[in-house]
């Protein structure tokens, strides 16, 4: 099971630089960057109930970032991804809640919405972050 979700993190991170190779390394600007919040919404599985949790995320030259807490506590969550120049966003992590399991969401971004399904977990989750504007 640990070799099928690291052969697949790997196969993401390998979509992900192949796509910024078509699209270009590093587009002139970023009409992503700056700070996403919004909102994670997962199902339930087995004997885990489902919830809601909010979620605020650091766009920096269209990688995505999110840390919350540190697994030295057992108790975290981090994030990595991209958004490519056409708005597709992919973003693969790690969690831990009893055990340490991965993370991952695709998805799409449109105006400052971005909308994403995935697992985190066993469960399907969905992912809804908007762009917040400077003040």
């Amino acid at each position: 099971m640990l070799y099928a979700i690291s052969a697949f993190v790997v196969s993401i991170t390998f979509v992900m630089l192949l796509s910024f190779a078509v699209h270009g390394a590093e587009p002139a600007k970023h009409p992503y960057d700056g700070s996403w919040r919004g909102a994670m919404v997962c199902g339930d599985e087995g004997s885990d109930v489902a919830f809601k949790a909010s979620r605020r995320a650091l766009v920096k030259k269209s990688r995505i970032s999110l840390r919350r807490g540190t697994p030295e506590r057992n108790r975290f969550e981090v994030w990595e991804g991209a958004i490519d120049p056409s708005g597709v966003a992919m973003i693969f992590g790690r969690y831990f809640w009893k055990t340490e399991k991965p993370l991952w969401f695709k998805g799409q971004v449109t105006g400052r919405k971005l909308n994403a399904v995935g697992q985190r977990g066993p469960k399907t989750c969905q992912l809804t972050l908007v762009q917040q504007l400077k003040k």
